[in-house]
């Protein structure tokens, strides 16, 4: 056997705890002071804004547009939202509290992977892969913002270790709670039904149990909450190929590994832990399918045929290919060397985000700009949350004078980051008023400001 059977026994509950405490300590060391722009974080905390105040859960201010729907759905699903709350009705916007949240989750995620994969792991390997998912350096960026990724891998990974003791009501719970974070979900769901089924060569009522429970609690968010149709929206605009999206997710993935090492150094870290990684889903999977084998296909396939990408949407994928890598190292190898190397690439980590919020300009719209203005730029959903302000996204494609008057936009903005073309718009359609934080607002002129009834909330614009 590749490991010894005593891994139970030979765990090493101090050693664990001390690897927590450090991940910590070094996730503390590596806050970034401030708040990052974070336009998708921002419509998390409206949400949480209104659940704290108990205000409608989708008046988020922002305004959704079938002609942008690939930037944003109207709103996000409830779980993160639900835990921000607590934090925002104590703290309101200070971004420090929802920092030591993140830094909370990615320990309990650490925690987690070690607990669910103690049994087929040596003690140092499993020592290993929790130190390389709670230094991981992307990890370690992201507690920075507002992203729900961190708690996505937290509940994911409780689902599969619901799974493994075969703890059907918590595995159904956790795998809501999941698809309540993001939407994906859904295919943690399917991994660990379809593993099951495949495993015990029948349905199981550990899998009938797992499905009623999760799937009754995903219909009743739908109806009470929101739908998942916008989604199916942005599909439809998507552009890029399986090739297109096999390339990107390669480099991503050599990124999430190793940060902003040279591609050389990122290319060796890659194929070396893809390398190990196949090495044992081979070894593992002659021994029996397991649900986490299954997610790694349907989600690694969902994702590449997906004609949108992003870098988060890989996220998934990485404590999954670590921990196949790991399981492939033999029992007398140390785990110092990888908890070093997990060590300093998180401490050489930039986060990606590394511009921040202009506060002092959406402070100002909020002050000097009346509360029934309609504004479109790049990141509506930031300034409606700080601004408290009617905001939509600017149009990439369309007659952009028909999209302005339909939303009955009465101002644009702009910010040092956004497309030339969007600030030429800008400055053809409006006239300057002020300037503050590297973002600029412009008043439309009065031929654009004509009323009619299309913009009282959702625009559909085809």
């Amino acid at each position: 056997m590749l490991f010894s059977n005593h891994s139970q026994q030979n765990a090493m509950p101090q050693t664990i705890w001390a690897l927590i405490a450090c991940i910590v300590v070094v996730q503390i060391l590596t806050l970034t002071p401030g708040v990052l722009l974070n336009d998708d974080g921002a419509l998390y905390l409206t949400h949480a804004r209104n659940i704290a105040h108990g205000k409608p859960y989708s008046e988020t201010l922002f305004i959704y547009t079938t002609q942008t729907a690939r930037y944003s759905p109207a709103s996000y699903p409830p779980i993160w939202p639900l835990v921000l709350a607590p934090i925002y009705f104590f703290f309101g916007l200070d971004p420090d509290p929802f920092k030591w949240l993140n830094i909370g989750i990615l320990a309990l995620l650490a925690t987690v992977v070690w607990l669910a994969y103690r049994r087929v792991l040596s003690p140092k390997a499993g020592i290993a892969l929790a130190a390389l998912i709670g230094f991981n350096p992307y990890l370690t960026g992201l507690k920075n913002t507002v992203f729900s990724e961190l708690l996505f891998l937290l509940l994911a990974f409780l689902t599969f270790y619901a799974s493994r003791l075969r703890l059907g009501i918590l595995c159904g719970i956790a795998a809501y709670f999941a698809y309540g974070t993001r939407p994906l979900g859904a295919l943690i769901l399917l991994s660990v039904i379809f593993a099951d089924i495949i495993d015990q060569k029948k349905l199981t009522a550990f899998s009938l149990k797992v499905g009623l429970i999760a799937t009754s609690l995903i219909v009743l968010q739908n109806l009470v909450v929101r739908s998942e149709l916008e989604y199916i929206t942005i599909a439809t605009l998507g552009e890029h190929s399986i090739q297109e999206n096999f390339r990107f997710y390669v480099g991503i993935m050599s990124i999430f590994l190793a940060g902003d090492m040279h591609i050389i150094v990122r290319s060796i870290v890659l194929g070396l832990t893809c390398g190990l990684a196949v090495v044992g889903i081979w070894r593992s999977v002659r021994i029996r399918l397991e649900a986490e084998h299954v997610f790694l296909a349907i989600y690694g396939l969902f994702i590449l045929l997906w004609p949108i990408h992003q870098a988060r949407y890989l996220l998934p994928l990485l404590p999954v290919l670590l921990l196949y890598a790991v399981r492939t190292i033999r029992y007398e190898l140390s785990a110092v060397p990888l908890i070093l190397v997990a060590l300093i690439a998180s401490f050489g980590w930039r986060p990606e985000i590394r511009e921040h919020a202009p506060l002092k300009f959406y402070q100002r719209v909020k002050v000097e700009l009346p509360i029934d203005s309609v504004f479109v730029g790049s990141t509506p959903r930031a300034l409606a949350l700080y601004a408290e302000r009617r905001a939509a996204r600017y149009p990439e494609t369309g007659d952009v004078r028909e999209y302005l008057r339909r939303l009955q936009a009465t101002h644009l903005f702009t910010c040092s980051q956004d497309s030339a073309d969007w600030k030429q718009w800008a400055e053809s359609l409006g006239h300057r008023l002020f300037e503050e934080d590297g973002c600029t607002v412009w008043k439309l002129d009065a031929s654009l400001a004509q009323k009619n009834d299309s913009a009282a909330g959702v625009v559909a614009i085809n």
